[in-house]
């Protein structure tokens, strides 16, 4: 199977899910996957997992690359426990936290993907790495104010 097809595929699986209401787009997706592939990411932080369908779908794409550092962050109770049955086996590969203060700023991050709120976004900028890419998905207007401030230039 294709990687497209196998994309769409994972992408229906997750729109079946509990808390579907609010997952990304397919779209935003395959944006995302075009960027990891096409900049050989290897380490990624995605703020506010949700339900996992980003890091879920980038992971098992990915699984012939174990290489891949994939971090997170997420408080709410109802993702926390819909992760580990979404991802299944590739959960064990993501590493989760409450929030942003709570990862080390000595670790870098080449790709950040905000797809939640952060009370501590301004964190980011001590977490991307120096050619860091940084993607919003959705329509998050408070997070893209925050990272205007803290990334005036860009």
């Amino acid at each position: 199977m294709n990687r497209n097809k196998q994309q769409s595929n994972l992408y229906k699986s997750f729109c079946e899910a509990d808390g579907s209401q609010h997952i990304a787009s397919e779209y935003a997706i395959e944006k995302i996957n075009r960027l990891v592939e096409k900049f050989q990411i290897k380490n990624i932080l995605e703020v506010g997992l949700g339900i996992g369908s980003i890091s879920g779908i980038v992971l098992a794409l990915d699984r012939n690359k174990p290489e891949l550092d994939y971090t997170g962050t997420e408080a709410n109770e109802f993702c926390l426990n819909a992760l580990p049955e979404n991802l299944k086996e590739d959960y064990s590969r993501l590493k989760i936290y409450s929030n942003l203060t709570e990862i080390s700023s000595d670790k870098k991050f080449d790709f950040i993907i905000i797809d939640g709120k952060d009370e501590n976004l301004q964190a980011i900028k001590g977490l991307i790495s120096e050619n860091g890419i940084l993607v919003i998905e959705g329509d998050r207007i408070p997070q893209q104010e925050s990272l205007q401030e803290l990334f005036p230039k860009h």
